[in-house]
């Protein structure tokens, strides 16, 4: 396993947090706080890179064992900025010039490079580049770039989700093969989870016809019976408000305590919920996250918190689901 930070407390009790999970959590915060710049993507790739250099067994070595010795662990991120996405010359001229392409490039590396310290790109009095000098920082022999940073980042941490539409029988002998994660849906249709570097492996397999990457959704509260959908059902000839029909919605999550969503008598109007970031108990054919049923639900609501976490753990901390239940609710 390799680790981001490993501690000891006070009750000398071990910390620790692994450096997947540090990285994508960190690529996740700082995604959040770019989109209200429109530097959602910036951000988050910053994020995913900035600690790789700590897949190094120098700074394993180091964090394992209290060593003295200091290990440079911020330069491998701009290193695999330099190496392996900006030397892709297809993906560099598919919608940026060269110039912009490389003003991104060099942006983005200092702050990679610099994320525990500024430094001046060319010292006073010197013509030395230092960015290209930290890029090189394994050159002294004593790091193990190619074998301890590289291969992570080109397998288990970069995943990816594909729409796949398939031809003919299961796929099940696919993902026996690659060990990776296939939901069938219906009319043909699949959901895969995969490290990149297998996508185009998959291709190969006679099953798979087409292969997308899924488009980007937005929440969209300010406008949300325009893009719901809502105003023409309920107006016109159609004239219709729901009554007597089940909903299902795809969202954030929800708040099943909230007062749209309970009868008079304080039960659930909830009759499914499936909660995809809870592991546990998926619905049938399928392989994620966790489903309550109604009198799970109710069952939560008659119980004071946090027991009724216990119960049925979802939330919704961003509230969006919930906003979206209510309009669907009124």
């Amino acid at each position: 396993m390799i680790f981001a930070h490993l501690e000891f407390n006070n009750n000398g009790n071990v910390l620790e947090q692994t450096l997947e999970s540090h990285l994508i959590a960190t690529g996740n915060m700082a995604g959040n706080i770019g989109q209200h710049v429109g530097m959602e993507a910036f951000m988050k790739l910053a994020g995913y890179l900035h600690d790789l250099g700590k897949a190094d067994r120098l700074f394993q070595d180091y964090i394992r064992n209290k060593t003295k010795q200091q290990v440079n662990h911020s330069s491998a991120g701009g290193r695999i900025l330099d190496d392996l996405i900006c030397a892709d010359q297809e993906l560099t001229n598919l919608k940026h010039s060269k110039a912009k392409f490389a003003y991104f490039q060099e942006l983005l590396t200092y702050i990679l490079l610099a994320h525990h310290g500024l430094y001046d790109l060319i010292p006073y009095g010197s013509t030395e580049y230092k960015t290209y000098q930290r890029l090189r920082y394994d050159e002294d022999g004593d790091y193990h770039y190619a074998e301890d940073v590289i291969p992570p980042f080109m397998g288990a941490w970069i995943e990816i989700l594909l729409n796949i539409r398939k031809i003919s029988g299961s796929l099940d002998r696919i993902q026996e093969k690659l060990n990776i994660l296939a939901v069938e849906l219906f009319d043909k249709y699949a959901i895969i989870i995969i490290p990149e570097n297998l996508v185009n492996i998959l291709a190969e397999y006679e099953e798979i016809e087409f292969i997308e990457k899924p488009k980007r959704i937005s929440f969209e509260v300010n406008q949300e019976r325009l893009v719901s959908c809502i105003n023409p059902v309920q107006s016109g000839v159609y004239n219709l408000f729901g009554e007597g029909v089940y909903a299902g919605i795809i969202d954030s999550g929800i708040d099943y305590s909230h007062p749209d969503f309970r009868n008079e008598d304080g039960t659930t109007r909830i009759a499914v919920l499936w909660d995809q970031t809870i592991a546990g108990n998926p619905p049938q054919g399928y392989d994620i996250g966790t489903v309550n049923i109604r009198e799970q639900i109710n069952e939560a609501l008659a119980a004071p918190m946090p027991q009724r976490m216990d119960i049925v753990p979802s939330s919704n901390s961003g509230g969006h689901g919930t906003y979206v239940w209510c309009l669907k609710n009124n």
